[in-house]
């Protein structure tokens, strides 16, 4: 059984046609570029929506919230990284987040 395909000087004739510029903006698309393209698109929807997203005292409210998450996914990053997760390290997250806070000595 033969099977035809076209030769390769006319396969990568049809892909040199688009500028380079088409191909960036194709990659990023087909990427991991999407959800940075969304996530520019909500903040551009919320500063248009409302005259409070962009001020000094929610972007420290977004940024107080993220550290703590940020830390760990670092951490965790580190320990993929290191190629040795184990049970003890998917649960690190699990535990800072539900332990409760501990009380101040006086």
């Amino acid at each position: 059984m033969s099977t035809t395909s076209a030769p390769p000087a006319a396969a990568s004739a049809g892909a040199s046609t688009k500028s380079p510029a088409r191909e960036r903006i194709g990659q990023i698309l087909s990427g991991t570029g999407g959800p940075l393209i969304g996530l520019l698109l909500l903040g551009l929807a919320l500063f248009i929506a409302t005259p409070y997203f962009l001020t000094a005292n929610n972007l420290l409210n977004v940024l107080d919230q993220v550290t703590i998450l940020g830390i760990l996914a670092l951490g965790m990053t580190f320990v993929i990284w290191r190629a040795s997760p184990d049970r003890a390290d998917s649960s690190a997250p699990a535990r800072s987040r539900t332990s409760p806070p501990r009380p101040a000595r006086s």
